[in-house]
């Protein structure tokens, strides 16, 4: 079973994605009119994710973080941005006449 819900106003036709681990992908075509729409599969293939949306066609879209979902969580997305953080931690910290605030200070003037 896959449930996709419209968040927003807006009311445009969309591509949702399921994927089973059997390596078979099932396109869905959905108008978006409804607040919610539910998918129901019966099959021996387990069911691994589903995305809405999944060739960025629409341009109206605000968060792209919430047009996807796995059965089994992955941590990708979390290790993606811990990445980021520590690349600009250890930018920030490379760089001394950021962080003294005395040398900024004398470079304006203000003893």
């Amino acid at each position: 079973e896959v449930q996709v819900r419209r968040m927003g106003g807006l009311v445009f036709p969309v591509t949702i994605e399921v994927r089973f681990d059997d390596g078979e992908v099932v396109r869905e075509q959905w108008d978006g009119r409804e607040a919610w729409r539910r998918y129901l599969y019966v099959r021996e293939a387990r069911l691994v994710s589903a995305t809405v949306d999944p060739d960025s066609l629409v341009p109206l879209d605000i968060n792209f973080t919430n047009n996807s979902r796995t059965v089994e969580p992955e941590g990708l997305g979390v290790q993606k941005l811990c990445a980021r953080i520590m690349f600009w931690a250890q930018f920030i910290m490379d760089q001394p006449e950021f962080l003294n605030i005395a040398t900024l200070m004398d470079g304006m003037g203000l003893d």
